[in-house]
């Protein structure tokens, strides 16, 4: 069974990682329309003929839009979504304060984890690495009530230290960047595929049936850019990142310090 995920950032108007209100409407409006049922982590139905029109809907960084403009679109529908929220951005101008994250949970939203201030965790020293998984992870228990066990990957960074790590503190499932369509079978390690402002409608439409050839596409083009950071540095390539596309986040919260390499992200 294929299951896609698709990721979103903030609805409403901004950067390129943005998705208008009126195209996320529409977009929820199709996924009801086409008989979509929104699943949450290990929730698939497996081999049921429901199963192929499943779909897993995430949001990144914890910005008040999950709560303000997600929430009630996708109520209408019936659709539940999983908010990955970084703990350090809770209650700053443009994100979730705690009282919206506990009206997200109980309106049926998962929320889990997208670290505590962002960094990209492949890069992190191990004590850094630690301390942004356990932290948020805290905090959000402590906020919730709830098991948290998903983690998504700032900037999709990865490697096998930071895929042991989080198995170590308790995350069961990580939600990277990489374009790929998920097997419900598969392990915990979930790919995605970004929902942007450039995502046309059609393209929308082949990302959730899925397409296989559009995975393709977009996995080359995944892989060509894993090549660019190899070659300039991911932090470097996520710097050049934020400035042309990504301009929404807030100034970093402060971190442990840390640096060090340890493979690029999958």
């Amino acid at each position: 069974m294929r299951l896609p995920v698709i990721m979103y950032h903030r609805i409403g108007d901004g950067d390129r990682y943005c998705v208008s209100e009126s195209d996320f409407a529409g977009q929820m409006s199709y996924l009801f329309s086409h008989g979509f049922r929104s699943v949450m982590p290990g929730e698939q139905t497996g081999g049921r003929e429901a199963a192929s029109r499943e779909v897993i809907i995430t949001f990144d960084d914890g910005h008040d839009s999950d709560y303000a403009v997600a929430l009630p679109l996708m109520k209408k529908y019936g659709f539940r979504g999983v908010s990955f929220v970084t703990t350090g951005y809770i209650g700053t101008p443009g994100y979730m304060t705690r009282a919206m994250v506990q009206s997200l949970i109980a309106a049926g939203f998962a929320v889990h984890s997208h670290t505590h201030s962002h960094p990209l965790l492949a890069v992190v020293d191990p004590v850094t690495l630690r301390y942004e998984l356990s932290q948020s992870r805290h905090i959000l228990t402590a906020l919730s009530g709830m098991e948290v066990n998903g983690l998504s990957l700032p900037g999709g960074s990865c490697s096998k230290r930071v895929i042991a790590a989080a198995n170590e503190l308790g995350y069961t499932y990580v939600f990277g960047s990489s374009p790929f369509i998920n097997r419900v079978d598969g392990p915990g390690f979930y790919g995605r595929m970004l929902i942007s402002s450039g995502t046309s409608f059609e393209t929308f439409c082949k990302i959730v049936a899925p397409d296989e050839w559009l995975y393709a596409r977009a996995r080359c083009a995944y892989l060509a850019r894993n090549v660019i950071r190899g070659v300039i540095g991911a932090e470097r390539y996520h710097r050049l990142w934020h400035r042309h596309y990504k301009r929404s986040l807030p100034a970093k919260v402060p971190k442990r310090a840390g640096s060090g390499r340890d493979g690029f992200p999958f």
